[in-house]
């Protein structure tokens, strides 16, 4: 989508223009070479109508200059609202880390077309809204810091596997068909150890919706084998049958904190459908019957939604970057 730096620069002036007409305000962002990302707000309602203007003027000049006709996009673009400001952290903390899992920067200010750059380096263009970031940056970081070393301390990315967490709850947030998010009291209580919110969570039945993931798939597997590793074998009873607590707790779990159908967790496990329907009602019948077992599924719970909203722990920061 962006050959040159020419034509990110070009697609920057488009947003740029969007902002001084009062259609959106820009406070993130990160174009790369094949999509970019932006977080956007737009008090007046008119996000489709900027976004419009600004692909189609920059499809006509990419087309302009290189003599060709048709669109350039797959379609549409595609937005999701955010509705927490553990979201909105969480997503500054994913835009800034693009260029650095694309291998095009070692950290997110040495990356030229992302936003970090510019918080990092106070030099920032007017279009770029700052307060809403660096008001939370301070507030995390307890208020005494500058804006820079604030927002390197707020937003960096943590260890490989902190940072893995965070991709994968945001993409499967976006990839989610449910329009609506966590409100920040259940983020609170989960991380928190409320146990009535995972049961809350274990007792909704298929055909409820489910919200949109606050956990991905990989970081609940992850969780699970820790937790075996640790813990040892997990075995539970149910119905005269002997089940491996591990395979269970992954079922329920994988469809009401990661928002998998049933049919995505029988690809994942190389099973029919009707198989997971049977383990996700044992799963439910556990929680209300098995105190044991429902203890150590909201145990497993609780850690796969820490790993993939907890904060890193906060670092000192280097130089900032030179513009």
């Amino acid at each position: 989508m962006f050959e040159r730096r020419e034509d990110i620069r070009y697609f920057l002036s488009r947003l740029a223009l969007q902002v001084r007409a009062g259609r959106i305000e820009v406070h993130a962002y990160s174009i790369m070479q094949t999509h970019y990302h932006l977080l956007l707000r737009s008090p007046g309602g008119f996000l489709s109508e900027a976004m419009r203007r600004i692909q189609n003027s920059y499809v006509r000049r990419f087309n302009r200059i290189r003599r060709r006709d048709g669109s350039l996009a797959r379609g549409r673009f595609y937005s999701r609202m955010v509705d927490s400001d553990e979201y909105l952290h969480a997503l500054v903390r994913y835009i800034d880390g693009n260029a650095v899992r694309a291998g095009l920067a070692a950290e997110p200010s040495g990356y030229e077309f992302g936003s970090a750059r510019h918080y990092l380096s106070r030099l920032r263009p007017p279009w770029l809204r700052v307060d809403w970031v660096l008001g939370q940056a301070r507030a995390l970081t307890g208020g005494t810091l500058d804006d820079v070393s604030a927002y390197c301390r707020a937003y960096d990315a943590g260890k490989a596997e902190q940072a893995a967490a965070l991709v994968e709850v945001v993409e499967s947030r976006m990839a989610s068909m449910q329009r609506e998010g966590e409100p920040d009291p259940l983020f609170q209580a989960a991380l928190g150890g409320d146990h009535s919110w995972m049961s809350w969570k274990a007792r909704l039945a298929d055909g409820i919706s489910l919200g949109v993931p606050v956990c991905g798939i990989g970081t609940l597997r992850r969780v699970l084998s820790a937790n075996t590793h640790q813990s040892g074998v997990w075995m539970v009873e149910d119905n005269r049958r002997t089940w491996k607590g591990v395979e269970i707790a992954f079922v329920g779990w994988a469809r009401r904190l990661c928002g998998h159908s049933e049919q995505q967790i029988a690809l994942l496990l190389e099973c029919s459908k009707d198989r997971i329907r049977y383990l996700n009602q044992v799963h439910l019948r556990l929680m209300r019957t098995d105190e044991n077992y429902a203890s150590r599924a909201m145990e497993v719970g609780r850690a796969a939604v820490t790993a993939a909203w907890s904060r890193p722990e906060l670092k000192e920061c280097g130089t900032p970057a030179a513009e």
